[in-house]
C-alpha cells in the first residue's frame, strides 16, 4: 500500500472536515474549493477554504421556500431612477443602515479572532434586502416610514426570473442571540474537529463562514422579516468583482462599491455568450417587476398615475399600478 503523503493526509482531513463539522449544521453544503500549504516533508496544519454557494442554506433555517414575490420599498424619485437605470443595487455592507450588523454575529460567537480583519470583509459582501410580498409586510407601517418616504413613496412587488442561483445566496434573515445557535454549533464543531486531529483548521474560520454570518441582525430589526439575496466576491480566495459590479458616490464623498441586479430585458451582457439563459440567469439573477403600490400619503395622485404610466410605457413593461390607503385597503389603479 502506498504511503500517504503529508498533502494527502491533509486532504483526507479536509473532507473529513467538510462533512464532520460543516454538513452537520449545514447538510447540503460543499467545498468549492480547497488549498493548503507548506513543506512537503512537514505535516500540514491548516488549509484555506470556499464554500460553494448552491444549495447552502437548504433544509436549515435560512431556506427560503416561499412563492418569489418580494416587495422594496423605496420614494418616487428611487422609483424612477431605478426603472430609468434598468437596475436595482446590491450595497456592499458598508453601505448598510445598521452599522452593527456585521459585527453582532462575531462578537456573540468568536472571542478569540481579529474583528478589525473580519469587518475587511464588509468590501467583500453585498446584499439587497427585501420582503416577501404579504399583506402584512405591505401595510408595515415602521417600513413606510423608514424607507418608503413616510408613506409618500411606493412599494416595488416583484420576483427572480430564475431561483436557481450559484453565484448568489437568497436566505431568512435570523435575528436575536437565540437564532445564532446554528453557527455556535459550527464553532464548537470546528474547535472540536481541530483539538481531535492536531490542530489542522481552516483558516480564518469568521470569514469562511462569513456569508452565514451575514444572515444575523439584532432583535430589535425582527419586525422587518427580511429576506435578503447575497454575494460574497469571494473572500480568501478570490478578489474579481462581479461583472455587474461598480463604484459610486455614497453618502458626501464616500466611494462605495455596488452590483447591478438587471430588470427584465435590461441586461446589456444577456445573453451570455456560451450559455443558456437558464444558466445566465443562474450566474446572475435578473428581476421581474410585478406592480408599483404607491402610499397612502401621496396627495397629487392623478399626476402620479400619469407619470407611471409613462414609464411603463417608455420602458415597455407590465406592471401593474396599485394603490395603498391610510386603512391598509390595497386596490388596482391601473
Amino acid at each position: 500500500m502506498k504511503n500517504l503523503t503529508h498533502m494527502d493526509k491533509a486532504f483526507e482531513k479536509i473532507y473529513s472536515f467538510e462533512e464532520s463539522v460543516l454538513q452537520q449544521v449545514f447538510p447540503n453544503a460543499r467545498l468549492a474549493i480547497a488549498a493548503t500549504f507548506g513543506s512537503p516533508d512537514k505535516e500540514l496544519k491548516s488549509f484555506d477554504g470556499l464554500i460553494s454557494n448552491r444549495n447552502i442554506f437548504k433544509n436549515t433555517i435560512y431556506e427560503y421556500t416561499g412563492e418569489n414575490k418580494f416587495i422594496h420599498f423605496t420614494s418616487l424619485p428611487k422609483l424612477s431612477l431605478i426603472l430609468n437605470s434598468g437596475f436595482l443595487r446590491m450595497s456592499d455592507f458598508n453601505c448598510l443602515y445598521d452599522k452593527s450588523e456585521f459585527s453582532f454575529s462575531f462578537e456573540n460567537i468568536f472571542q478569540h479572532h481579529d474583528l478589525k480583519r473580519f469587518e475587511d470583509q464588509k468590501e467583500e459582501l453585498f446584499c439587497l434586502s427585501a420582503c416577501e410580498s404579504n399583506s402584512e409586510t405591505i401595510s408595515n407601517k415602521l417600513m413606510w416610514k423608514n424607507y418608503g418616504d413616510n408613506g409618500q413613496g411606493c412599494v416595488i412587488e416583484y420576483k427572480f426570473s430564475s431561483e436557481e442561483m450559484s453565484n448568489f445566496n437568497l436566505g431568512i434573515i435570523q435575528y436575536g442571540k437565540k437564532d445564532l445557535k446554528p453557527l455556535k454549533k459550527l464553532n464548537e464543531l470546528a474547535t472540536d474537529f481541530s483539538n481531535k486531529n492536531n490542530s489542522f483548521k481552516v483558516n480564518d474560520f469568521p470569514i469562511f463562514i462569513a456569508r452565514m454570518l451575514s444572515f444575523h441582525k439584532q432583535s430589535k430589526y425582527s419586525k422587518e422579516k427580511e429576506v435578503r439575496l447575497l454575494f460574497h466576491r469571494g473572500g480568501v480566495l478570490f478578489d474579481k468583482p462581479h461583472l455587474n459590479q461598480y463604484k459610486e458616490f455614497f453618502r458626501k464623498s464616500e466611494v462605495r462599491n455596488f452590483i447591478k441586479i438587471y430588470l427584465k430585458g435590461k441586461n446589456p451582457y444577456f445573453p451570455y455568450p456560451g450559455l443558456s439563459d437558464e444558466e445566465a440567469l443562474s450566474f446572475s439573477p435578473q428581476i421581474e417587476v410585478i406592480r408599483v403600490i404607491i402610499g397612502p400619503e401621496i396627495s397629487n395622485l392623478i399626476e402620479t398615475i400619469d407619470h407611471l404610466e409613462d414609464l411603463r410605457e417608455y420602458h415597455k413593461m407590465d406592471f401593474e399600478i396599485w394603490r395603498i390607503n391610510d386603512v391598509n385597503d390595497v386596490y388596482r389603479l391601473k
